[in-house]
């Protein structure tokens, strides 16, 4: 994690073309993320994006294969919506929201959800 985080660390101060964008465009995020937080238990929360500027964000977008995942539906929704501790999600996006709180930032994008 350190190399990475230092990697980025240098993208961001020493190339022109790796600075932040600014999103504030309509459309320029997705309807939904999930806020992890930066606390290992910090509760994951569904939250709207169309009021979001310039908040930073990942993405997660894998092969799903023949198992059924923890899928965003009217079922989940509320659950989401009302956060829930990461460890009830998939080891993947476990993993995926871990890496995403270690490099500093609070939203994640997670195609199924």
């Amino acid at each position: 994690m350190n190399f990475v985080l230092d990697k980025i660390e240098d993208c961001r101060s020493n190339h022109v073309s790796c600075e932040l964008p600014k999103r504030n465009l309509a459309g320029a995020y997705p309807a939904r993320l999930l806020h992890v937080g930066t606390g290992q238990d910090s509760p994951v929360r569904l939250c709207d994006a169309s009021l979001f500027c310039d908040e930073e964000y990942v993405c997660l977008s894998h092969c799903w294969g023949d198992v059924r995942l923890f899928m965003l539906n009217s079922e989940t929704h509320s659950m989401l919506a009302e956060g829930l501790d990461s460890t009830m999600l998939p080891r993947t996006y476990q993993d995926a929201i871990y890496v995403t709180r270690r490099l500093g930032i609070e939203y994640i994008w997670i195609d199924s959800m």
